[in-house]
């Protein structure tokens, strides 16, 4: 395959400019920390049986997205360093530019993973709404995740073949991305669509917080079954445990559609190793997955040490209330 100078040059101005280089190392570094952090966090929420089957299987996807992405990253940036900083001096600069197949290979699982764990949102959300609605008998659904996750893979893919549809093989290409440099109207659908997705997806968590907090008062207050008042208790727990993790996705995909669209729309302003920079800032998950990491376990003990608090008050208060309602709830499970 012929390759003109220029396009060698502009390999060369990539691979030695500095930011991208330092970006690309600092998603290495960071890819190499989550890995192992991300397998423990999946452990961690299996073992936890105070959050629903279908929300933890729901939980453990999202962790799951975040661990290909980062596990593909470590491959993807590894390469291209050394390719920079080493190949490129043994050889030149046009030994070391990419056909378009190993850059589809190299870049689609962190995509994929970018994806996945992007759209856990609507599915922990529409979860959590078919748990308010089944109040009395979700406890014993098992199943409902199966075709939750059919439908967040199913998301996943629509977008991925919006951001795909353009790809063309049998070429080269100076750097591994998978947004064109031109604007279709498929990229732009991608965006847009997203951003209402996140957004449609964030409103219904704040309306379920909402309701979930109403209902608890509303059982409280008629001395409902305690089989009830657990399942708003452990919904109104998930929900506390996710808002935060929630509310950073949320920002991190209207920061991700809106930027890379804007360095889409101006990337003939922006100098090719610059425009690649930031269109890699755009998708900064390894910073979120830190934070996601972080905010998710503190959130966690946070809430352990209020659910203690919780019940002891309450047995102090009432404990004959207390004990009756265990004592009905026991009953009526032995008699079902």
């Amino acid at each position: 395959m012929v390759i003109n100078q220029q396009t060698c040059d502009l390999m060369k101005d990539i691979a030695t400019f500095p930011p991208l280089s330092a970006l690309l190392l600092s998603f290495l570094i960071l890819s190499i920390l989550i890995l192992p952090l991300m397998g423990w966090l999946i452990t961690r929420i299996a073992k936890n049986q105070l959050y629903h089957l279908n929300t933890r299987i729901l939980l453990i996807i999202h962790c799951s997205g975040i661990f290909i992405h980062c596990a593909d990253r470590l491959f993807l940036h590894t390469s291209d360093l050394y390719n920079w900083h080493v190949a490129m001096y043994e050889t030149s600069s046009c030994d070391i530019i990419s056909t378009s197949e190993r850059c589809f290979g190299l870049r689609l699982f962190l995509n994929i993973g970018l994806f996945i764990a992007i759209y856990t949102m609507p599915t922990l959300v529409l979860e959590r709404y078919l748990a308010l609605r089944q109040v009395a008998t979700y406890q014993k659904n098992r199943t409902a995740w199966t075709w939750l996750v059919m439908f967040q893979l199913c998301l996943s893919t629509w977008f991925l073949g919006l951001i795909y549809s353009q790809t063309t093989f049998g070429g080269t290409t100076v750097y591994c991305i998978a947004a064109r440099e031109a604007i279709p109207f498929n990229m732009l659908l991608a965006f847009s669509m997203s951003i209402v997705v996140q957004t449609v997806s964030y409103i219904g968590f704040r309306y379920l917080v909402h309701k979930n907090k109403n209902l608890k008062v509303s059982l409280q207050n008629r001395g409902s079954a305690l089989t009830k008042r657990y399942q708003v208790e452990e919904s109104l727990r998930s929900l506390e445990t996710i808002a935060f993790p929630i509310q950073m996705m949320y920002f991190f995909e209207v920061f991700h559609s809106l930027s890379s669209f804007l360095f889409l729309n101006f990337n003939a302003h922006l100098s090719k190793p610059w425009y690649y920079f930031w269109m890699e800032i755009s998708a900064c998950l390894p910073e979120y997955a830190i934070a996601f990491l972080i905010a998710f376990v503190l959130q966690e003990k946070r809430l352990e040490r209020k659910g203690i608090t919780s019940l002891r008050k309450e047995m102090q208060v009432n404990p004959e209330n207390y004990f009756d309602q265990y004592r009905k709830s026991w009953t009526t499970g032995q008699h079902s």
